[in-house]
């Protein structure tokens, strides 16, 4: 929450909230960020950020909070197979000669049945095109 007067800005922490909504958000990241890879990897991206525990569990937070908004107005349960970000994260590269390729056999045994077909050839095509397939960006 931002309080304004006249050139001054700066933000506040929001007391009047739901506060068992933001404990159970907390919980869940902190939880997820054990056994997910791709909590894991935000997590980490955040840290890396610079950002402390607390602040990188509320990014976690947030990004949970908006697959559980999509699931509840969509009317469908939470499926793996539809998170790109994670079949991002979650698709092995090789080095080959002729430059980073998608191994879909161990992809598949290393993440079972989360990398949908669409999703490895999506990978295998921008192996090709020469960019990184990875969740985490580039450091400017």
């Amino acid at each position: 929450m931002a309080k304004e007067s006249g050139k001054r800005k700066h933000a506040t922490f929001r007391w009047a909230c739901n506060k068992r909504l933001r404990n159970a958000l907390s919980v869940l990241a902190h939880s997820t960020r054990v056994w997910n890879p791709w909590v894991a990897d935000r997590y980490a991206n955040a840290r890396h950020r610079g950002h402390n525990h607390r602040r990188a569990l509320r990014t976690l937070a947030r990004a949970w909070s908006r697959i559980l908004w999509r699931c509840w107005t969509s009317h469908t349960p939470h499926d793996p197979c539809r998170h790109t970000a994670l079949q991002h994260h979650l698709t092995v590269t090789v080095p080959g000669p002729s430059g980073p390729r998608p191994d879909l056999i161990a992809t598949r045994r290393m993440a079972g049945e989360t990398v949908t077909h669409r999703a490895a050839r999506r990978a295998e095509r921008a192996a090709l095109d020469g960019t990184p397939a990875t969740a985490l960006p580039t450091p400017r």
